[in-house]
């Protein structure tokens, strides 16, 4: 924890006096007097300004000399403090630079890791083995590092590549003459352990009971048990966190060198939870016959029983995001064959066709998922809110120009516009004058970088303000990570009317994932390690419930209508 920089306040009472006036409160030992607050606050402001722009050009000689003197003048701002840092840092003045960061971090600012990682290189830089692996054990455990597995392969560590107490802090490894059996319990042990370092709600807590038990019964059964198997039961062990952003994924980046070589396939189609079933909205090449088809059965297995196994080894948040999640991992072969829903190298699946058909089909699993934002059938023309699903924002006006309809379907920029360029572009287009309602659809937008949105938010604050100007936000199951703190931001700000199904997320989320790499089996797991709070603390809600519910049903989809889009417009025309 950073230390509190006023964390002790003198109260001086008269002990005689029957009636005492207590002293001001003065702060003790942060070293800060009225003698050392800027001579001209205005021209502090200006230079800091200057410092930024200076950062900005990469002008690091200009801009540490105007950061140097900012800190010198009023040392509370650790924006000043960074700034310093960073421009010692990119012209090699090592030690300086360790000094700055070591300042921001002690009177506290954002992100600490950012400032120790940056010490740590340093110190490596500067040949100093001691001080860089304490840096790093300080990183990983005090910070609770989210890319603990991506500081091993670090060229700025590469020296200490064989140094077993560097491999300790950042990759654990198992011993070369494990046994198959004490390299899973390995992993086991070293799940439980990240999971402890990375969860905010877990961080120097004991485990769930639930969670501790299924460990302990899954180290007695590895003997007896496939790998797939111990797959499936290391995904019932996270799925009793409840939280999104926390998975079992499956292998780890390619290079991953472990002991156990676990190869991983997939179905060779995407599915769909719509109100009728799970039906198949993109294929490999081999099925593309499939499009449309409800699945039926996998194996012996019925579609709805296929589900809910899958659903019970699953972290999530809530319902909603259950149906966003569980289709995509359905189609993961292993973890199929893990809970016993598919045996052997033949899979037989049984499907409805959109005719009606019954058939029963021979699946080849298929190196790569195939995974991706809801498409359209083939056989019909796109709906507007399936036509441009690659792009991360686009608009365009409606309804005589009254309406502007919004498509947000990633907090990222694209190629040729960033998410802030957008907002203020928006913001110009919808001064104007005919325009009384915007529709944002988020449907698609399952995440990105929560900064990055602002300008974007600020526009529809500004727009939602207007006389008679209303804000209609179309939500459902794919809106998830920053795209659910942009919901809540919305809610809180510009009072939209929400229509669709329920997000599969809020603000109240466990978000930012951190990396987990078990070095036994080379398998990769997510933990969420923030917990963000951008609605009210009491809000407990799951997910965001729209005020206008409207389902978007299979029949819907494969006519390629869009009933959801049709409800916003039909409420943005009344009078």
């Amino acid at each position: 924890m950073l230390p509190l920089l006023l964390a002790t306040l003198a109260l001086a009472l008269p002990v005689a006096a029957p009636i005492a006036v207590a002293p001001p409160i003065t702060p003790v030992g942060i070293g800060v007097s009225h003698d050392s607050l800027p001579r001209d606050p205005i021209a502090y402001h200006a230079r800091l300004l200057r410092a930024r722009a200076l950062l900005a050009a990469r002008n690091d000689a200009a801009a540490e000399a105007v950061f140097d003197s900012l800190t010198q003048e009023y040392a509370l701002d650790h924006e000043t403090w960074i700034g310093l840092a960073t421009t010692r840092r990119r012209q090699q003045k090592l030690r300086a630079s360790i000094d700055a960061y070591q300042h921001a971090l002690q009177i506290g600012g954002p992100v600490p890791g950012n400032a120790r990682y940056w010490i740590a290189t340093a110190w490596a830089a500067l040949g100093d083995t001691s001080r860089t692996l304490e840096t790093l054990r300080q990183l990983v455990h005090d910070d609770h590092e989210l890319d603990r597995p991506g500081l091993a392969s670090d060229s700025a560590f590469a020296f200490l590549a064989t140094d077993a107490r560097f491999r300790q802090i950042v990759a654990p490894r198992m011993p070369a003459a494990a046994t198959r059996s004490d390299g899973w319990r390995g992993d086991v042990d070293h799940l439980l352990s990240e999971i402890g370092r990375l969860s905010p709600d877990h961080r120097g807590k004991p485990l769930p009971n639930e969670t501790r038990a299924l460990a302990l019964r899954l180290k007695a059964s590895i003997p007896t048990l496939s790998d797939a198997e111990i797959f499936a039961q290391l995904s019932r062990i996270i799925a009793t966190l409840h939280q999104g952003h926390t998975m079992m994924w499956g292998a780890g980046p390619p290079g991953t060198v472990a002991p156990s070589a676990m190869r991983f396939t997939y179905l060779p189609f995407q599915l769909h939870a719509f109100d009728e079933g799970l039906h198949v909205v993109a294929t490999d090449a081999s099925v593309r016959d499939l499009t449309g088809a409800r699945l039926v059965r996998i194996g012996s297995t019925s579609a709805d029983s296929a589900f809910a196994r899958v659903a019970a080894v699953t972290s999530v948040g809530s319902a909603t995001e259950t149906l966003w999640t569980v289709p995509i991992r359905l189609s993961d072969v292993l973890l199929l064959r893990g809970l016993g829903i598919v045996r052997g190298d033949s899979i037989v699946a049984r499907f409805a066709l959109p005719s009606g058909a019954i058939v029963d089909r021979t699946l080849t699993p298929v190196s790569a998922p195939v995974r991706g934002k809801l498409p359209a059938p083939p056989t019909v023309t796109a709906p507007l809110f399936l036509r441009h699903v690659d792009q991360s924002h686009w608009a365009q006006p409606m309804q005589d120009g009254r309406t502007m309809y919004v498509q947000f379907n990633q907090v990222a920029g694209d190629a040729d516009e960033t998410l802030a360029d957008f907002g203020l572009r928006m913001r110009r287009e919808l001064a104007a004058p005919a325009l009384r309602s915007v529709i944002v659809d988020l449907r698609h937008n399952n995440g990105g970088n929560t900064f990055t949105y602002r300008e974007l938010l600020r526009t529809l604050i500004a727009f939602s303000a207007g006389d008679g100007h209303r804000v209609y936000v179309l939500i459902g199951r794919g809106v998830y990570s920053a795209a659910a703190n942009f919901s809540t931001d919305l809610e809180r700000l510009a009072d939209p009317i929400f229509i669709g199904e329920p997000t599969s997320m809020t603000g109240n989320q466990h978000g930012d994932e951190g990396r987990v790499l078990l070095p036994y089996s080379g398998l990769q797991a997510t933990i969420a390690g923030v917990k963000w709070q951008l609605s009210h603390p009491w809000d407990r809600r799951a997910s965001i419930v729209p005020k206008v519910p409207v389902s978007s049903s299979a029949r819907a989809w494969l006519a390629g209508e869009d009933p959801v889009l049709d409800t916003a417009l039909r409420m943005a025309a009344a009078p």
